[in-house]
């Protein structure tokens, strides 16, 4: 295991957020049974009746904890999972050959700065290729009217057509994956 890492905190600020949370909902969690063992040992005095009521609330304590665990877990991992969707989505387009894209996460999302080193990185990218197609069309008028340079200069428009740099006015305002996102966002603000 070659490639295995070193260090195991890259993320540092994200990465403890999330133990931190994850400690206090285990500690919260913990002192809650600790609490209702206590009261339950106080009002039974039959021994028996109190390993039973025992077992009952921990059974219950545990089933209760699993389901908090669980929805804020489901909760928590959604500000992770939702921008890494994003993130893979806008990386297809890019691959596609769209330059236009740009990645806005919900105010609550981890990944702001990788959302951020994405768009820097498309805009820089798109602006290289406009230098290139700049050049490209500056060469078109020095070259020489020939087959093989027309053929060559076809060839790398072709290539630069491939990308997509400007937005058309054909496309409209708003995205669908825009759209969606501006639900998320209120349905997020309807459940905080």
């Amino acid at each position: 295991m070659s490639n295995r890492r070193r260090i195991l905190k890259v993320k540092n600020k994200f990465q403890d957020q999330m133990i931190l949370e994850i400690i206090l909902v285990s500690f919260i969690f913990i002192n809650m049974l600790v609490i209702l063992s206590f009261f339950a040992m106080d009002t039974i005095r039959d021994l028996f009746r109190l390993k039973f009521t025992l077992a009952v609330a921990l059974a219950c304590g545990e089933l209760g904890g699993l389901i908090i665990v669980y929805l804020y877990t489901l909760k928590a991992s959604h500000k992770i999972a939702g921008p890494v969707y994003m993130i893979e989505r806008r990386l297809v387009e890019i691959a596609k050959g769209d330059l236009t894209v740009s990645l806005k996460l919900r105010k609550n999302d981890h990944f702001h700065d990788t959302a951020d080193v994405l768009n820097t990185s498309v805009e820089q990218l798109r602006n290289k290729l406009l230098k290139v197609r700049g050049a490209a069309e500056a060469l078109k008028e020095t070259l020489p009217n020939n087959n093989a340079s027309r053929e060559a200069l076809d060839s790398l428009f072709a290539a630069l057509d491939e990308f997509k740099t400007e937005r058309t006015s054909r496309s409209p305002a708003k995205s669908t994956e825009d759209v969606i996102d501006e639900v998320d966002d209120a349905a997020d603000a309807v459940s905080s």
